[in-house]
């Protein structure tokens, strides 16, 4: 369930962003780059680690992913915090 995957992956977004780091929560299809949004399947966070290097916190996982893994993790929707 995507609302579960958000939540958890926005408690990490909060924790990297009062670090001082740019972080977004991002939503998508992790098999289907193209999915409309009623089809996302899974919520992570990205981080930018340099100007404009990003790189996913797969929080589900406990790992990386680097864009030259799976480019679809970068080129995801951003969801808007409610916050901003």
């Amino acid at each position: 369930m995507i609302f579960s995957s958000v939540l958890i992956c926005d408690g990490c977004r909060n924790i990297v962003d009062t670090k001082g780091m740019r972080a977004l929560l991002v939503a998508g299809n992790i098999m289907d780059p193209d999915a409309g949004w009623m089809e996302y399947n899974h919520s992570w966070v990205v981080v930018e680690t340099a100007p404009r290097q990003w790189v996913a916190l797969e929080t589900t996982g406990g790992f990386l992913v680097y864009k030259n893994n799976n480019p679809i993790t970068i080129a995801a929707s951003s969801l808007r915090h409610p916050k901003t």
